[in-house]
């Protein structure tokens, strides 16, 4: 009985460590060059709204103002507008969650809203641009742009019957770029973050009384103050995100206190949790371009990769939910330019995973997983990402598989580019047929008994090849050496097995009547493995 205990007890702890929060990553929109601009907000169900611009022809300057809503089930998406050139869109919801967005229509400043199943669209102001938009406690929109006429930076809100207009800050270029973002205190008194462009600097606007007060949190120069974002804790007091280097600015205590938290940033975008700790959603600019989240934890920034797909993070946008978990949207650059959502919570878009492991193998890591696809999403295959956490803290990770990993459950893979005593840690994701994916397991592991390489893959030549190809080997001592072949789809084609001596060896393949391709040449022995991709042409 107590060992059955036992077992009823380890079952519900491995159930418990599979279904953990992770992170799940959907493509709300894959037309060509889709995504700029692109702003997000939550309503009153967690449900997401964003605004985004697609470039419907950029030869002919075509673009259309687009809007994605989830109402439960699916995406409902609609062209507001089809314009010469539309862009820097800015979304704030009112309480009974209608949608206010901001935008730049050919070098005038618009607002649109949806009234019942009709976009209405209003001209504010000419020869500008770089808006953003909230809405305060009475449902009234404020708009913060820049005039780009006169380089100054404006400011409008809608007082019940009219739009206001105000200049702000009329300092030479002020409020360029994706450099704004205004929010309302409990007064409904605005408070703007922003860039004066001439000086590359952060600064701070917010009103008291009938009076524009403009500070400066940040006294660093030069290329500061871009891509800011604001948000006010509880008490009011304002805190502001801004690059680059990636800074966090907060008034808490009465003077403005500045943290560094990264460095080679492209975009940021701030939410306070409910304990007003800051989140900070950002594109990595280098060594691999990619969407990652900054945390406060109350002692220390929690650094970590939300999509570790390269060329991602652009545009991003940031809220939490009413359960403080993160929500983000941002643009997919690369061949295609999609608009993304991702989203940190329970459940699963199509697979079950019921087990995980990473362990010691003779000169590398072993990786096996049991996953099942249980809908409604069709696994596509997985993708494995690997961190080494003693040397790592920014959590870059890189990728270890170069096709997706296919087949049947259970599935492996071997790591064999290890060093002893490393301790690694191990992401794994499913890949679905509609381009969506999702973290489904984390591990970690080392292997203290690391051995020197036995062999080394030099070359594999011709690359491409026509009916053979040579593979050059180094054997550190005389070797059994397994050479194996896959399609791209990574069905094994072909396996030969040799007795090798010791020094540099040449195998030559024959290729047979292989259809042409591109092909995985694989060579293992003591537990080693290493690959070349090549290219057979017919």
């Amino acid at each position: 009985m107590k060992i059955f205990l036992i077992l009823i007890f380890l079952l519900v702890l491995l159930n418990y460590a599979l279904c953990q929060p992770t992170w799940h990553i959907i493509t709300v929109d894959s037309y060509d060059n889709v995504g700029t601009t692109c702003s997000l907000a939550l309503d009153s169900m967690n449900e997401p709204h964003i605004s985004y611009v697609r470039v419907y022809d950029p030869q002919a300057d075509w673009y259309d103002l687009k809007y994605a809503v989830y109402n439960g089930n699916t995406w409902d998406i609609a062209v507001i507008l089809h314009t010469a050139f539309t862009y820097d869109t800015s979304i704030a919801l009112t309480s009974d969650n209608i949608p206010n967005i901001s935008f730049t229509d050919y070098g005038y400043q618009k607002y649109a809203t949806l009234n019942g199943t009709t976009w209405q669209i209003s001209t504010i102001d000419q020869y500008r641009r770089f808006s953003a938009i909230t809405v305060d406690s009475q449902n009234h929109p404020h708009i913060a742009y820049q005039q780009t006429e006169l380089d100054d930076f404006k400011y409008a809100y809608f007082d019940g019957s009219n739009w206001q207009l105000q200049t702000i800050d009329p300092m030479y270029a002020s409020g360029q770029g994706d450099n704004n973002s205004i929010t309302t205190d409990s007064q409904n008194n605005p408070h703007i973050s922003y860039c004066q462009d001439a000086i590359g600097q952060l600064r701070y606007a917010h009103k008291v009384i009938s009076s524009w007060v403009i500070e400066y949190p940040d006294t660093l120069q030069g290329s500061t103050g871009l891509s800011t974002s604001i948000c006010l804790d509880s008490q009011d007091r304002p805190c502001i995100s801004h690059c680059n280097p990636l800074r966090y600015c907060s008034k808490a205590t009465g003077t403005w206190q500045v943290q560094q938290v990264d460095t080679n940033v492209g975009g940021t975008s701030l939410a306070l949790d409910s304990n007003g700790y800051p989140f900070i959603a950002y594109r990595k600019l280098v060594p691999t371009p990619g969407l990652y989240m900054a945390n406060w934890d109350g002692s220390t920034w929690q650094l970590e990769t939300v999509d570790p797909s390269s060329n991602t993070g652009l545009f991003c946008s940031l809220k939490l939910d009413s359960a403080d978990k993160p929500h983000i949207a941002y643009m997919l650059s690369g061949t295609y330019q999609d608009l993304m959502y991702a989203w940190y919570g329970d459940g699963s878009l199509g697979v079950d995973l019921q087990s995980f492991t990473a362990q010691p193998a003779p000169n590398s890591i072993k990786l096996c997983w049991q996953a099942q696809n249980i809908g409604p999403a069709l696994l596509a295959g997985f993708n494995l990402y690997r961190i080494d956490l003693s040397r790592d803290p920014d959590k870059k990770y890189v990728q270890l598989n170069q096709n997706l990993i296919i087949g049947n459950s259970p599935y492996t893979f071997l790591d064999s580019r290890i060093e002893s005593g490393v301790n690694y840690q191990y992401r794994l994701w499913a890949t679905y047929t509609d381009s969506s994916r999702e973290e489904v397991g984390t591990n970690e592991c080392s292997n203290d008994s690391i051995q020197p390489a036995a062999f080394s893959l030099i070359s594999v030549y011709p690359n491409p090849a026509k009916s053979s190809l040579t593979c050059r080997l180094s054997l550190s001592q005389p070797s059994q050496v397994n050479l194996t072949l896959y399609d791209i789809s990574g069905r094994l084609v072909l396996a030969k097995r040799y007795a090798l001596p010791t020094g540099e060896q040449d195998i030559a393949l024959s290729l047979g009547k292989l259809a042409k391709g591109v092909y995985t040449v694989q060579v293992e022995s003591s537990g080693a493995v290493e690959s070349k991709r090549i290219v057979v042409l017919r």
